[in-house]
């Protein structure tokens, strides 16, 4: 990482700490990125949106209404509600645990891919892309259900004809190098690539997964 990303993510990490989803912390490291992008005398814009403070509370707060429904009911199934309450510890435990666990001051889940962004933003102010027009966007609240990115896209849809995004996201660690995966989604998505799989393999390029050493870059 070079030594201007990591300015930024000292920064972000260090100088601002923990940054939460909708926390005053986020704020100030979207404050930040804001000041960044002025210094290079580009036009920034500032825009806001709505997002709740945790992605897991409503998972947690079903599974306990089965919890309790489990306990209390008295029909004549009420041995099957029983045999799934070890289920319903196991979700409640499973997403209750993230909103009770202090912040970290997430270094690289996100500030390495923040610090990375603002780099690049640096680079090309100083030397602009030809014919292609190019779009900076740090989004806020990812953790909890990308709520940033999708009040982007949705406030900017008719804009993005012909978009090629790339998304940067926990790119630090020693000898850390690129990984890229073309399709957006975790499990049915990369399973719909696979299923598109031409003679000589799949069509969308997958390279390399978490399983496969990745070959360190120079810094950007």
């Amino acid at each position: 990482m070079s030594s201007t990303a990591m300015k930024h993510l000292k920064h972000l990490a260090v100088t601002i700490g923990p940054r939460g989803s909708t926390t005053p912390q986020e704020r100030q490291a979207a404050e930040y990125a804001r000041q960044q992008f002025e210094a290079l005398g580009l036009q920034t814009h500032w825009e806001t949106f709505s997002a709740p403070k945790t992605g897991w509370r409503p998972f947690s707060v079903a599974a306990l209404f089965y919890l309790l429904a489990a306990i209390i009911d008295l029909s004549s199934v009420r041995w099957l509600a029983f045999a799934l309450i070890p289920i319903y510890l196991i979700v409640l435990g499973l997403t209750w645990q993230p909103d009770t666990t202090p912040y970290t001051q997430g270094a690289n889940d996100n500030g390495s891919g923040a610090s990375i962004v603002l780099s690049l933003a640096e680079r090309l102010a100083h030397s602009p892309l030809k014919q292609i027009e190019v779009w900076v966007l740090c989004s806020g609240c990812e953790e909890v259900g990308s709520h940033g990115a999708q009040a982007f896209v949705k406030r900017h849809r008719s804009e993005l004809t012909g978009l090629a995004a790339i998304n940067i996201d926990n790119v630090g660690g020693q000898g850390a190098g690129v990984c890229y995966i073309s399709v957006e989604g975790m499990v049915i998505s990369y399973k719909a690539a696979l299923r598109q799989s031409g003679p000589n393999g799949p069509t969308s390029t997958l390279t390399p997964g978490p399983s496969q050493p990745c070959t360190p870059t120079p810094p950007v």
